[in-house]
């Protein structure tokens, strides 16, 4: 993050009534331990926090140009600032190789480019429809860029729906989804026929399907997806999330055909993920005892009298413990460098109390992707989990620090992360770093009390 003169100047103001708290402490230190601290006399409060902050700042490049995800992430901003510019012949060059899967994850890139698009970088419509549409007359020929419109319709249709339920959405809200939705529905059956084996234009067919069509129309688009493009895991993922409960599926529906497939796929493939992701939909974590009744999913997966149970119970049963760790194990020895799977299983772990267990394949996550987020929004960051179970877990400070640190690096502003370095940076008297992170902590919450008392 690079902090500016006026946020600067804001933390400095929120915190006047400590700065001359701020210098004794700096001066103090510095004095007493020359070893830990730079020449900072007659330096200004901001200038001491700027320079210190300017260091945090190439130490976050370094870390970053170690991970897969942020150079997809530099690509990604890269390929939009082409299509902005009308650079469309390089847009369709890198896009095409966008169709290729991404390092450590399941997918291919093109969807995620344009989700990061919008969700991330906020692009709007009107800014971005005009190029969509350059980009598909100069190559009316091919799918992608049919494909890559169909896809931003789609997120914009959500954008305007909300997330909420149809039940609590504007009449005019999702009509304007709906309209969206035939727009880009159109684009689909464009590049289905010019490409039926592209994997993200069938995994979008079934999200529009399902969408479009309801619940017949949907599985009628899985089943064309699944027959021209067998093995591409984001069409069985769309299909199992509209198979929930919430969505146009039965008690348990999802679960039984994700356990059905593992028994016809060979030992390598990565369908395996498929009852990993099914037991792990938001309706089974929720459920509670005795809520429905799931037909034969229960007697199959636990050996258990077919009644609901909530997820705990299922976790505790010994068997469908063993063949929730035997579908990892098999995985994650066929598919080493899936930084997703790793992290699944970590998460796993984390939510059924195996901190300890988890703490392993966290580590091993985050070296080999530092940032790599998270599988699922409900789960911490692998490296903000590793410091948190050090920290608070185990009272070892020392052991969470490397860990703090590379993840404020990644996220400078968030402020747990930065309060606690500036907590251990006090401790260690490296004032200068310590004022640095708290700032950097007041910034982000100007009524952040922690870091305001301990500056």
């Amino acid at each position: 993050m690079r902090v500016r003169g006026a946020e600067l100047a804001l933390a400095a103001g929120v915190a006047l009534m400590f700065g001359m708290m701020f210098m004794f402490s700096i001066s103090k230190h510095m004095k007493n331990d020359r070893t830990h601290a730079p020449d900072h006399r007659g330096q200004t409060l901001e200038a001491i926090v700027g320079q210190t902050v300017a260091g945090f700042e190439k130490e976050a490049e370094a870390l970053k140009s170690q991970s897969p995800s942020y150079q997809r992430q530099l690509k990604n901003e890269r390929i939009l600032n082409l299509l902005l510019t009308g650079q469309y012949a390089e847009v369709q060059r890198l896009m095409i190789e966008e169709k290729q899967l991404l390092p450590g994850r399941l997918s291919a890139g093109t969807a995620v480019a344009v989700r990061h698009w919008i969700d991330e970088l906020g692009i709007q419509m009107k800014d971005i429809m005009p190029h969509f549409d350059a980009w598909v007359k100069a190559f009316p020929d091919s799918a992608v860029p049919y494909t890559a419109r169909a896809v931003a319709y789609y997120y914009y249709a959500w954008k305007l729906r909300g997330e909420g339920y149809a039940s609590e959405t504007k009449k005019s809200n999702m009509q304007s989804f709906h309209a969206l939705l035939e727009i880009g529905n159109d684009d689909i059956i464009k590049a289905l026929s010019l490409d039926p084996r592209e994997g993200v234009t069938q995994e979008y067919a079934v999200n529009y399907a399902f969408l479009l069509k309801g619940r017949e129309g949907g599985m009628q688009a899985f089943s064309q997806a699944t027959t021209s493009v067998p093995d591409y895991y984001p069409i069985y993922s769309a299909y199992l999330n509209f198979m929930q409960r919430k969505w146009m599926g039965r008690d348990g529906e999802a679960l039984n055909y994700a356990l059905d497939m593992i028994r016809k796929v060979p030992e390598d493939s990565i369908l395996l993920m498929l009852p990993l992701e099914a037991y792990d939909d938001e309706d089974v974590w929720q459920r509670q005892r005795g809520d429905a009744e799931q037909e034969g999913f229960a007697a199959w997966w636990s050996g258990s009298d077919g009644r609901a149970k909530t997820t705990e119970e299922y976790y505790s049963d010994p068997v469908v413990w063993a063949n929730v760790m035997a579908l990892y194990e098999r995985l994650m020895k066929h598919h080493p460098d899936i930084t997703f799977i790793t992290l699944s299983y970590a998460e796993t772990l984390n939510n059924v109390g195996y901190s300890d267990q988890a703490l392993e394949y966290y580590r091993r996550a985050v070296e080999k992707d530092p940032y790599y987020d998270r599988t699922s929004d409900r789960d911490p960051h692998g490296l903000y989990f590793i410091a948190w179970t050090y920290n608070v877990g185990r009272n070892q400070p020392d052991l969470a620090f490397p860990y703090y640190q590379k993840y404020s690096l990644l996220y400078p502003q968030d402020v747990s992360a930065n309060n606690m370095l500036g907590f251990i940076y006090q401790n260690r008297r490296q004032i200068d770093k310590s004022l640095a992170h708290f700032t950097q902590a007041s910034i982000a919450d100007p009524r952040n009390v922690y870091a305001l008392a301990h500056m």
